[in-house]
Formats: structure tokens, C-alpha cells, sequence
């Protein structure tokens, strides 16, 4: 698994949400997941974390998660209050690798 292409997959799918997105509340919402999720994944990397570390794989797996919850919420939009919930989870796993 490659995970600078996921992170980068993840942002470039949370912009094409942001860009769907009708509601100003989600929009405004998941802007600001995209910027606390761009810093903090820039933080992951410049860690260059061992990828055997459990705290790291959990992320990992979350990252998986958003991505395929960003990807459920484009094909349909009534989702995107779920995706909103996995980024904020995800979020809360990378504050754990980086406080």
C-alpha cells in the first residue's frame, strides 16, 4: 500500500465533495476537515513513521475508510453526512500519532 497516493487520493476526493457539495453547511464543514487533514497528513510523513507501528496501521485503515466513504458520498449525496463522520474519525486517529 502506497500511502502518500491515498493521502492524496483523500484530498483530491474531499475537493471534488467540496465542489459537488450544495449544502453550505457540509461544504463549509468538510473544508475545514480538508485543511486540518492536509496538515496533519504533511506531519505524518515529515514522522516517516515505521509501517509496522499499530497507531500508524489504524490510521492507515481509516484513511482507507474515508476514501471509500468520500467515493459512496459522489455517486450519492445523501451520504455525505457519513462521510463527514468517518473524516472526523479519522482526524481523531491522526491526532493520536502526531500529539
Amino acid at each position: 500500500m502506497n500511502e502518500h497516493v491515498e493521502y492524496s487520493e483523500l484530498l483530491d476526493k474531499i475537493t471534488e465533495q467540496i465542489l459537488k457539495e450544495k449544502d453550505t453547511e457540509h461544504k463549509s464543514m468538510l473544508r475545514k476537515q480538508y485543511k486540518e487533514l492536509s496538515q496533519m497528513l504533511k506531519k505524518i510523513i515529515e514522522a516517516n513513521m515505521e509501517s509496522d507501528d499499530i497507531k500508524y496501521k489504524n490510521v492507515l485503515s481509516n484513511l482507507d475508510k474515508a476514501n471509500k466513504s468520500i467515493k459512496e458520498s459522489l455517486r450519492d449525496g445523501r451520504k455525505v453526512v457519513r462521510t463527514i463522520q468517518v473524516l472526523s474519525e479519522t482526524i481523531s486517529s491522526i491526532e493520536s500519532i502526531i500529539s
